[in-house]
């Protein structure tokens, strides 16, 4: 259950937790501990009138990425939702990207990098492992997006369903 404090926010207003410019790790605390049992919904949208048209949401087509996508769908229609294309993602995920659109009327932005696959094998080698190249290409792509945003939903939803050791 949500505390009270939560639950009164949410009936009046959710700006009731705010993040200022200048955010302190007692008040994250606070926050963190008012969202622990806060349903996904809750917290999705806190975070939209926290950050207005400044949060953008990434996803990677997960399982939990799909749930939040139809949740954003109802919470917050026309919330941007941004995706990481490695250039290795497999024919079924653009498949799965056209149909949540297709069901969810949203629209992802396409984020790539701008290094090839053949630049990043010179780089790193031509035996460089899927996983680590993927995560060159996602962090190129995330710094070369030029986003703007203060924060993304990534940090705020994904972590916990990471797996505990991504919620420390």
């Amino acid at each position: 259950m949500c505390g009270p404090r939560l639950m009164k926010g949410i009936e009046m207003s959710v700006s009731a937790l705010s993040l200022g410019q200048e955010t302190t790790d007692v008040e994250l605390k606070a926050i963190s501990d008012e969202f622990e049992t806060a349903p996904p919904e809750v917290i999705l949208r806190w975070a939209g009138e926290e950050f207005g048209p400044d949060i953008a949401f990434a996803t990677g087509f997960g399982a939990e990425g799909c749930v939040i996508i139809a949740m954003l769908s109802k919470i917050r229609p026309g919330a941007r939702i941004f995706y990481l294309d490695t250039d290795l993602l497999f024919p079924e995920t653009n498949a799965l990207r056209d149909r949540l659109e297709a069901r969810f009327g949203v629209r992802f932005e396409r984020r790539a990098t701008r290094v090839s696959l053949g630049d990043q094998a010179r780089e790193y080698g031509d035996r460089l492992l899927p996983t680590a190249q993927s995560r060159a290409s996602e962090r190129d792509a995330l710094w070369t997006a030029g986003l703007g945003h203060r924060r993304s939903s990534r940090s705020v939803t994904n972590t916990r369903a990471d797996g505990p050791g991504r919620a420390r």
